[in-house]
């Protein structure tokens, strides 16, 4: 069977083979963008970095993304999505919203958004956003994706212990407080290998404003 028989017999919505080299080939370079923007930072993750991290020419990456800062939207994109993975929907409202929450609260201190390249990532793109409108809408959804999950989660979960609170403020502190045990996360140098800030003390942290604002346990005398 000749390459052109085979091309119109392949099924609907079905990648070719070559089709799927190009797919990984861009996934590798997305990736190798995270790491040296990880390493580097955006003004240091040059064209040339990245290309020695994915092992590749530089023309590759033009040929892929156009430009530099398509492979950047692209890369920060692929930090949005996992994101989004991790807080779900927004307008999900689960049997149980305060299992929820802090269920959310251990994915996002204790998970692969954790891990410290996508961590020094994230920031890398925090500070490039100030000044990139197309970074600054990928990062805008984000936090508001998450900002209004706290919220529902937080509007239920007081509902259900028969409190009253202000969940707008509140889901907001808490997506403070989240990004807060981030920084502290980064800017904590490990030494011999071993982090003085742990996740399980950003999960400890951010616990403990839940249990305060839905008054669990002694935070009801606070």
């Amino acid at each position: 069977m000749n390459t052109k028989v085979a091309q119109m017999t392949t099924a609907p919505g079905t990648m070719t083979q070559r089709e799927l080299r190009a797919q990984a080939r861009r996934s590798d370079l997305v990736e190798a963008t995270l790491r040296s923007i990880a390493e580097y930072g955006i003004a240091g993750a040059s064209i040339e970095r990245i290309s020695q991290q994915a092992g590749v020419s530089r023309g590759l990456i033009r040929h892929y993304f156009g430009s530099k800062n398509q492979l950047l939207v692209e890369s920060f994109q692929r930090l949005a999505d996992e994101f989004h993975e991790v807080h779900g929907n927004v307008d999900a409202e689960p049997e149980d919203a305060e299992s929820e929450l802090r269920g959310l609260i251990e994915r996002t201190v204790n998970g692969p958004l954790f891990a410290p390249d996508r961590v020094y990532a994230w920031f890398g793109f925090w500070h490039a956003a100030r000044t990139n409108p197309d970074l600054q809408r990928i990062n805008e959804a984000a936090y508001v994706l998450e900002r209004e999950r706290y919220q529902k989660l937080l509007a239920v979960a007081a509902k259900n212990r028969g409190r009253t609170i202000d969940a707008v403020q509140a889901g907001n502190a808490l997506a403070a407080l989240a990004d807060g045990v981030w920084l502290d996360f980064l800017v904590d140098a490990p030494a011999a290998g071993v982090r003085s800030f742990t996740a399980a003390d950003a999960a400890s942290i951010c616990n403990l404003f839940v249990d305060l604002i839905l008054g669990v346990g002694s935070a009801k005398e606070c």
